[in-house]
């Protein structure tokens, strides 16, 4: 049953990409590839992940740090507004927050100076760690039980989550990438807080950083999605 599911799941999302990119991408460039893993036009299943060089996409992540640090920024102003009792449950999870995420705006920035597998490997571990993070946050702010607190503080995380799993499936489009050796150390699965995420929210996000539709988006956000499942994320 899986399986099937999983070959249903490929098939409906190459129709989807061959029809959207036909509409959108006229023509083809490199900044709307950015988020179908820039150099890759990855049909998930039909065809094999061609890495792209660090220097093609380094520019691509640091584009993205901006919106990091603005989201972890929101995600500290929601907490202040919450009752007590529901900051004091998502507190621990956010210890560091803001300082995690300018950590890997530096390594991205690094990695765009010098995009050598040195730099790659500081890269990946940072944004693997935060990446981890957001997800913990995102399972204690579950446990809030206002709902309107809880919505207020998912809806800020899941903005983070977009943006840091938007950067972590860029890097997987750069060719010597390990992040599938890292996923031994990632206890907490994009799959276990999917019921947390709001995905029509990651789409608008993804399609306002991109300038694109949000049709578009909703491809380039699944593939991300399955680019992660798949290195065991």
């Amino acid at each position: 049953m899986e399986i099937e599911l999983i070959v249903d799941l490929c098939a409906d999302l190459a129709t989807a990409t061959a029809s959207a990119l036909r509409r959108i991408v006229k023509p083809l460039n490199t900044r709307h590839l950015g988020a179908v893993m820039l150099c890759s036009v990855l049909v998930i299943g039909t065809l094999p992940v061609v890495g792209c060089s660090g220097a093609t996409v380094a520019q691509n992540i640091v584009n993205w740090t901006p919106a990091l640090e603005s989201t972890a920024a929101t995600v500290a102003a929601a907490v202040q507004i919450l009752q007590p009792q529901d900051a004091l449950l998502v507190q621990g999870a956010l210890m560091g927050f803001d300082a995690a995420a300018n950590l890997v705006r530096v390594q991205a920035q690094a990695y765009l100076a010098n995009p050598n597998q040195t730099v790659l490997q500081t890269l990946q571990t940072g944004v693997v760690t935060f990446q981890q993070q957001v997800n913990a946050s995102l399972l204690a702010a579950a446990r809030i039980v206002d709902p309107q607190s809880q919505a207020t503080i998912l809806a800020a995380l899941n903005a983070v989550a977009t943006v840091i799993n938007s950067m972590f499936a860029l890097i997987g489009g750069i060719k010597g990438n390990t992040i599938a050796a890292l996923a031994t150390g990632a206890t907490i699965a994009l799959a276990t807080t999917r019921r947390y995420r709001d995905e029509a929210q990651s789409v608008r996000i993804v399609a306002a950083h991109y300038g694109e539709s949000e049709a578009a988006a909703s491809i380039q956000v699944a593939l991300a999605q399955r680019e992660l499942a798949v290195a065991g994320f």
